[in-house]
């Protein structure tokens, strides 16, 4: 899991770093393959986000639920995203 040091960590959507207070979205770190991935699914690879950062990028989201363990937090997090039972 993510290791948020206040006033030090960064979210790597917006830059700006985390403070006390701030609600954040922790993923752990994962491989593929026994490497780290790529692209923006490496960019969130065992870092902590602000949920308003993510909230605003669907696109991020969509990269997210196409990972069984990124999936559970995504849908743990945000558990009025549609499925594909519900739409």
């Amino acid at each position: 899991m993510a290791i948020i040091i206040e006033g030090g960590t960064r979210c790597p959507i917006c830059k700006q770093v985390h403070r006390a207070g701030d609600d954040l979205i922790g993923f752990p770190a994962i491989a593929i393959d026994g490497k780290a991935p790529e692209g923006d699914l490496g960019d969130l690879n065992d870092a902590a986000v602000h949920r308003v950062c993510l909230e605003g990028r669907p696109d991020l989201i969509e990269v997210l639920l196409a990972h069984p363990v990124m999936a559970k937090i995504v849908r743990d997090c945000f558990p009025d995203l549609p499925t594909s039972e519900n739409g």
